[in-house]
């Protein structure tokens, strides 16, 4: 009988581990998208399982002379908080137990597939993630106005926006137990090096930076005032294919600045307009959720404050 040779460990080294990053979204998932797909023992591609196209491109991988690759990379904020894309710029969104059940099953299938993953969750303090989540509304086609946004803040957020960290944190605990790591996106702003050295440690793979700066910027306070208005005045079109065409329109001209000699008319016309949110102490209070569980852990003690409401500005403001 003819003896074939035991491949199955690739010569006796280890198999690539499979990291699952599932957000929360305005948590650096762009900037880490970028770290993944730098490093040289990180498969990583946008939108893909493990870095992997399909079955060939796998059959690839495990026939390449080289096994550099020491971890696959699955990354998708909308893990942690499933929604329709088609309507996810709209004021009328999925209700927020719907979505939760929804988590629950995305958790379950997750574990189906991919049993010995890790996971890999970042969080970031409730006011902030509500201003940033603004701009990532408005930059998405949202034309909710800062004045209306700013009531839905005062009556609290938490039925628009998930931000039930500990849910989370124990629904991926309960199906991939000890290896869920969770840290605060304040410590990227804190230290770096550190925020970055802990996730590759828990990766497995060499320690290293990468030459990214500031990324999904968020819009200024005259982009804040306009778009929204330009989105609202583009969704009376007479048809709805109509409507989704020009707020896709709207969206990519966003994304490349193309809006800006508009702006600049509309300000010679208009004068100088512009809008920020700014969070009063009771707004803040309103928007914050239990994460005792959360707050446990090492990595968030120096930010318990900002996750209990803390009325101060947060350090994290400055990379929203």
């Amino acid at each position: 009988m003819r003896s074939w040779p035991d491949v199955s460990d690739r010569d006796n080294k280890a198999m690539p581990a499979h990291l699952i990053h599932i957000g929360f979204p305005k948590c650096a998932s762009t900037f880490l998208q970028h770290w993944f797909a730098d490093h040289p023992q990180i498969a990583y591609e946008e939108g893909l399982f493990g870095g992997v196209h399909s079955a060939y491109g796998l059959i690839a991988d495990v026939l390449a002379p080289t096994d550099a690759i020491v971890c696959r990379v699955t990354s998708a904020e909308q893990l942690s908080d499933p929604r329709a894309r088609a309507t996810f710029s709209e004021a009328q969104v999925t209700p927020l137990a719907l979505r939760h059940a929804w988590m629950e099953k995305v958790c379950l299938e997750l574990a189906a597939l991919f049993p010995n993953a890790r996971i890999l969750m970042i969080t970031r303090n409730q006011a902030d993630l509500a201003v940033s989540g603004y701009s990532q509304l408005v930059k998405m086609g949202g034309h909710i106005r800062d004045t209306d946004f700013e009531k839905i803040l005062g009556h609290g957020l938490r039925h628009i926006h998930p931000f039930d960290f500990d849910l989370v944190l124990s629904v991926y605990r309960a199906h991939f137990a000890g290896r869920v790591l969770a840290l605060p996106f304040e410590m990227l702003v804190a230290d770096r090096q550190a925020f970055l050295d802990t996730i590759a440690d828990f990766m497995g793979v060499d320690r290293r930076d990468v030459a990214v700066g500031r990324v999904n910027e968020s819009l200024d306070a005259e982009e804040l005032y306009w778009y929204p208005r330009i989105s609202s005045l583009l969704r009376r079109a007479p048809t709805e294919r109509l409507r989704r065409k020009l707020v896709a329109m709207h969206c990519r001209l966003i994304r490349i600045g193309a809006w800006r000699p508009l702006l600049n008319c509309l300000k010679w016309a208009f004068g100088a307009k512009g809008t920020g949110l700014s969070l009063p102490p009771a707004v803040r209070e309103r928007l914050v959720i239990d994460c005792e569980e959360l707050l446990k852990l090492e990595h968030y003690a120096p930010y318990r404050a900002l996750y209990r409401g803390s009325a101060g500005r947060s350090a994290s403001s400055a990379l929203r």
